[in-house]
């Protein structure tokens, strides 16, 4: 058991006037109320920063409002707040979003229940723009299944997030000892919340709560929409531009090891890994544009694992064997 954890909201907003009020009154409306809320406005041009000022005045938590002197990008902009934040549990939020009532005390319970657990990550319901649910939860849409929770109940979270991505920024926490240890966040490779989750799911512990724990509102003016994107969608991306695709994929998880073998030099527990993905996406990255020569590099990966290990299996390996160059 672990005592009592404080907890602290490093939000971010931009030009977010529309719907950051609703989810500003979902945090103070908690039956855990945090000890802190951390604003970092990206200097929006809509009345955004006034909204943020008024809630300030009569929210019953704490509240900073930080509007940056010049703009930065989306993640920079993650990474400052998390900076700001002093509480033990930081949790990323959005400015668009709905919180359920029992997020923040269900996510500390988990905290405080085992001090060895760096990172919660949690499910989310996807609704409309209008609010409206459209009968999925952000986990449905990647899929995470079974294979995935078996690697999770075998202490293998990393290997399962590196095989699904589910990090979403709010819908996750962590522990505010790591911050230096996450710093600099490589935002040229890394969105703020999968960097963080990975980094800590290789060097600590990670609870995974299946029960949705907020509203994920899947609108145009989104910053990301996340796991919602359809089989089709994603086919049209893989089709457009694979090769670059997977050569950054490539480029963003050799930052990851240079970043591991810092942190934790002495662990094999990542590196195997973390190394077979690598390879993974430098064989995709590396197809032939003759699709008759791709057969055997497919075959390869096929009966080393790998497709099935980090992509989509035999239906990643047809892809690749059918895409165009």
């Amino acid at each position: 058991m672990s005592g009592e954890v404080s907890a602290g909201i490093a939000m971010c907003t931009f030009n977010g006037a529309r719907f950051v009020r609703e989810q500003l009154d979902s945090i103070i409306a908690q039956t855990r109320l945090p000890d802190q809320i951390v604003v970092v406005d990206d200097r929006s041009t809509d009345d955004t920063v006034d909204i943020l000022n008024n809630f300030a005045g009569s929210s019953p938590v704490p509240v900073r409002v930080v509007v940056n002197e010049k703009h930065l990008d989306f993640v920079k902009n993650f990474e400052k707040a998390m900076c700001l934040c002093d509480q033990d549990i930081i949790f990323f939020c959005d400015q668009d979003d709905v919180w359920y009532a029992r997020k923040v005390g269900t996510v500390c319970d988990a905290f405080e229940a085992d001090a060895g657990v760096g990172l919660v990550l949690t499910d989310a319901d996807v609704c409309d723009e209008s609010g409206q649910p459209v009968g999925c939860t952000m986990w449905q849409t990647v899929p995470f299944g079974n294979a995935e929770w078996g690697l999770v109940s075998r202490g293998r979270a990393f290997e399962a997030l590196l095989r699904r991505h589910i990090m979403y920024g709010f819908t996750m926490a962590f522990r505010g000892s790591y911050v230096d240890r996450l710093l600099p966040i490589p935002h040229e490779h890394f969105g703020h919340d999968s960097w963080v989750s990975l980094v800590i799911a290789a060097i600590g512990n990670v609870q995974m709560i299946r029960e949705p724990m907020g509203i994920y509102r899947r609108h145009s003016s989104a910053v990301s929409t996340g796991g919602v994107k359809t089989f089709s969608q994603k086919k049209a991306i893989a089709q457009s531009n694979w090769a670059t695709f997977y050569a950054a994929d490539r480029a963003r998880y050799t930052l990851l090891m240079d970043r591991l073998e810092r942190l934790d030099p002495q662990s094999d527990a990542w590196r195997e890994i973390l190394k077979a993905k690598i390879e993974h996406a430098e064989a995709r990255a590396s197809m032939p544009k003759n699709r008759l020569l791709r057969l055997r590099p497919v075959l390869s990966e096929l009966f080393n694992g790998r497709y099935a290990r980090f992509s989509r299996g035999i239906l990643s390996a047809g892809l690749d064997l059918i895409q165009k160059s």
